[in-house]
């Protein structure tokens, strides 16, 4: 008896190698597509990234800021040596800041703020970032940021 390959063999075989030839490799659309969705996803990571490093330096700044017109309502308390003080806070202000700049604001005999402002970047370069973060309108400076703090004697 001879053992031959039989008609439904053939058809098995044939569509095995059908599938075969399919499943080869994918198109390249289909590499297309999967290249631009990698590439889109890189540059949204990139953008957090940096969107997070300008976030991280302004936030730094602002802690800086704050540091200095706390130091300033404090060494302006003391009536000796208030003016040295101020000028070693300015010192450090433009030191330390972008156009970093420290002033007093007297609204009376027992109470004043020490300002202090700065630019805060080409991130956040518009009139209103010092108003959405809480600072005082009448210490509002065009394209500065600033923190306030207040002098009670």
């Amino acid at each position: 008896m001879s053992v031959g390959v039989g008609v439904g063999d053939k058809a098995k075989a044939k569509a095995k190698a059908k599938r075969r030839s399919s499943l080869r490799g994918g198109s390249l659309l289909e590499v297309l597509m999967a290249l631009a969705f990698v590439a889109i996803a890189t540059s949204a990571a990139l953008a957090n990234q940096l969107f997070a490093a300008r976030t991280e330096r302004v936030a730094a700044q602002r802690e800086r800021a704050s540091l200095i017109a706390a130091s300033v309502a404090d060494a302006m308390r003391e009536p000796l040596g208030a003016q040295t003080a101020l000028a070693q806070w300015r010192t450090h202000a433009a030191a330390f800041l972008p156009q970093g700049e420290v002033a007093l604001d007297a609204r009376g005999p027992d109470i004043a703020f020490a300002v202090v402002r700065w630019a805060p970047g080409r991130a956040f370069a518009d009139g209103r970032f010092a108003q959405t973060l809480g600072c005082p309108p009448a210490f509002i400076a065009p394209e500065r940021a600033c923190v306030v703090a207040p002098i009670l004697r």
